[in-house]
């Protein structure tokens, strides 16, 4: 079942949709035309954590430079890792298809998200579907081969994980480097990339990380994975406007968000595609 049918009924998988939030402008100029998406260096990352402060500890000669080391790791570690970033339908959640039960559980209809990524609801929601969105960027593999995607976990608390992924063998970075970093991102690639604090917990993010190559954004071309456009409540009409023909062109259902309380909330259809889809026939 579509997310743009709204109601989490029995037969609708929660865990097959992926939601990316970002401006009208975004949507309209870059992605929708070129069918690729952007993975960005975690330096431009919204989590100090892992744009900036990554605090790395352990032993070494005492006549290596630790802190010149670090700063290396470091520096890998936000200019060498590419991210893109998806929310995803509330995982925990059960289906009711009664409204208004599930209706913040759908991934495009999560008002913080829609404030911190959808242009502050003046945006779009692009939702694809994972399984295509996975595939796509499997074939691509070649081009990158430190390919790696799954849901982020969250907590609280320094687990023995979070300890054993920042702690290191400064011989070992200050003899082979890039052998030390690709042996630590081995073995801690889900602390080091798909691990936040609890307070992120409702943005239910799933990644696909790209490690190496060059130190600038990659683009990766996601086929046919993309299933509906979701405009914000308060987008403009003139910018709706702009993304529903190349929606047309593409096939690609497009909804917008009503300004309404729960009481009287329905999404909108703004193109054939999405009236057919919601069509109660």
């Amino acid at each position: 079942m579509h997310p743009f049918k709204f109601r989490l009924e029995q037969n609708y998988d929660t865990q097959n949709s992926l939601f990316h939030y970002t401006s009208v402008e975004t949507a309209r100029d870059f992605i929708l035309p070129t069918s690729t998406l952007r993975f960005s260096r975690q330096e431009t990352l919204n989590d100090p954590k892992e744009s900036k402060n990554r605090h790395f500890y352990g032993t070494g000669s005492k006549d290596l430079d630790l802190n010149r080391i670090t700063n290396l790791i470091v520096e890998y570690l936000t200019q060498n890792v590419k991210v893109c970033c998806f929310s995803r339908d509330d995982p925990n959640v059960t289906p009711t298809g009664k409204f208004p039960l599930d209706l913040y559980a759908m991934g495009h209809m999560k008002p913080r998200m829609w404030a911190s990524y959808g242009d502050q609801h003046k945006g779009v929601c692009l939702v694809f579907d994972k399984k295509k969105l996975t595939t796509a960027f499997e074939r691509q593999r070649h081009q990158h081969e430190n390919l790696l995607y799954r849901e982020v976990s969250y907590d609280h608390s320094l687990t023995q994980e979070v300890h054993d992924a920042y702690s290191v063998n400064y011989n070992d970075f200050a003899t082979d480097f890039h052998n030390a970093m690709n042996n630590q991102i081995e073995h801690h690639s889900k602390t080091l990339f798909f691990f936040k604090h609890f307070d992120w917990l409702t943005e239910f993010e799933y990644r696909f990380v790209i490690i190496g190559g060059r130190r600038q954004d990659e683009y990766l071309a996601y086929g046919n994975a993309l299933v509906g456009i979701a405009l914000g409540m308060e987008t403009e009409k003139v910018k709706a406007d702009s993304i529903v023909p190349i929606a047309n062109a593409q096939g690609i259902p497009v909804v917008q968000l009503p300004d309404q309380a729960l009481t009287g909330w329905s999404i909108r259809a703004l193109n054939e595609p999405a009236k057919r889809l919601l069509s109660p026939n």
